[in-house]
Formats: structure tokens, C-alpha cells, sequence
């Protein structure tokens, strides 16, 4: 889908500063994670290196600005740009959440200020933060090379992580380990929304491989020669 994002926009200036700008987002988006985990995770302190909120305004100021260029293209554009308008829309919701829930990570690592130790569910705790980590890279090629098997690699394992997120949290609800109760709670709020911000990632991913209606959902690979998207008929 995103392949014809790309075929679609370019040569339009309005278009391809907004895919330009969906790529950016997701770089801020990564550099607002980066260091909103270093604060819950490294420090006893709860510093965060990074103006999270000021990152935060200039993803809805992106957000706000492709909105407004989208619209100004279908204004003056035939209808056949609308599905791919469309897709950059929804893709640009899921970005402007990324940042939502890094700023409830910043929240966590204010109420916990010393560093965030996760006990026995350390090494859990830790693939996930890599997952979303490297999630950010991920998707950013993906999208940005229109590559349809690195965004299904991606999207095969997202379920892996969604049962791991919620495997660690049921455990933690009746857990009898070393954990104090504020370390507990906040493991379970910092692995919600690491959960979260991988669901948004691979939402974003979809749309490299799905048609609009299935953004967000799994892949149903086109029939053998048909590189339209569309799911097999039989």
C-alpha cells in the first residue's frame, strides 16, 4: 500500500513533504522513547535528557501540517489520490499515539525517580524494550523502501510480544516475588505501554502490505502475480 503512497505523491510538493515528514515523526517518535526509558531505567532521579514535550508539540504540529496538505491536494486532485490520502492519514493517527505513551513513560519515571529494576521479569521487560527500540528502525525503512517482507517479518511476531506483554503483567498482579509495590505497579504501567507503542508500530508497518481497509490488521497475502494487496477471492 504504501508503494503507492509513493507512486501517487511523487512530483507533489504538498505530498512529498508530507511523506518526508511522516519519516521524520517517526525519528523524533524514537528519540522521545530513547530517552524517556534511559530516565525510568538509568536514573535515580528521574531526569529526562530530552524535552519530551516539546518533542511531543512537534509531532502534533507535523501531524496538523500533513493533515492540512492532504487536504489541500484532494481539493485540487481527481479522486483516484483518495485511498492513498487516506492511508498517510491513518498512518499519522498511530505516530501522534507513539507519542502520547512515551510521555506516560516520562509520567512513570517522575513518580519513580530512582532507577526502575524489574526483578525476575528483568530479562522479559528487556525484549521488549529492544522490540520497540528496534521497532522504530524497522518501520521507518520499511515504509521508507516500501519493503513488503521486512514489514511482514515484522508483523509476524507482533503477536509474540502482545502475549509476552500480558503474560508479564497477570503474573505481576499475583506475583509473590521481591518486587516493592510501587516498583510492581510500575513495571506493569511501563510494560502496558511499551505493549502499546509496539501495537502502534505495527499498525504503522501494515500499511506497507495491506490494502486501507486491513491497515492495522493481519496480512492476507495477494494470490500469486497480483500485486494489488487485495485478499485471495477462494
Amino acid at each position: 500500500m504504501f508503494r503507492l503512497i509513493r507512486e501517487l505523491f511523487r512530483g507533489e510538493s504538498l505530498l512529498d513533504q508530507s511523506f518526508e515528514e511522516t519519516i521524520a515523526i517517526l525519528v523524533v517518535a524514537k528519540g522521545m522513547m530513547s530517552a524517556a526509558a534511559r530516565s525510568l531505567r538509568e536514573s535515580d532521579r528521574g531526569e529526562v535528557d530530552m524535552d519530551v514535550h516539546k518533542a511531543d508539540i512537534q509531532i502534533n504540529k507535523y501531524q496538523r501540517e500533513i493533515r492540512r496538505n492532504i487536504l489541500t491536494h484532494l481539493s485540487v486532485s481527481h479522486a483516484t489520490d483518495l485511498t492513498a490520502a487516506l492511508v498517510l492519514t491513518s498512518i499519522i493517527i498511530d505516530v501522534e499515539r507513539l507519542g502520547d505513551y512515551t510521555k506516560n513513560i516520562v509520567e512513570l519515571a517522575q513518580a519513580h525517580p530512582r532507577r526502575l529494576e524489574a526483578g525476575m521479569y528483568e530479562e522479559d521487560v528487556r525484549r521488549l524494550e529492544e522490540r520497540v527500540r528496534a521497532g522504530y528502525d524497522d518501520v521507518r525503512n520499511a515504509i521508507d523502501e516500501s519493503d513488503a517482507e521486512a514489514a511482514r517479518t515484522f508483523m509476524s511476531s507482533h503477536h509474540e510480544y502482545a502475549v509476552l506483554a500480558d503474560q508479564i503483567i497477570e503474573s505481576l498482579i499475583g506475583a509473590d516475588d521481591k518486587l516493592d509495590k510501587g516498583s510492581a505497579v510500575t513495571v506493569a504501567l511501563y510494560v502496558r505501554y511499551l505493549k502499546r507503542i509496539e501495537a502502534h508500530l505495527n499498525n504503522i508497518i501494515t500499511s506497507v502490505v495491506n490494502p486501507f481497509p486491513r491497515i492495522g490488521y493481519r496480512s492476507k497475502r495477494p494470490p500469486e502475480g497480483d500485486a494489488s494487496g487485495a485478499p485471495p477471492t477462494s
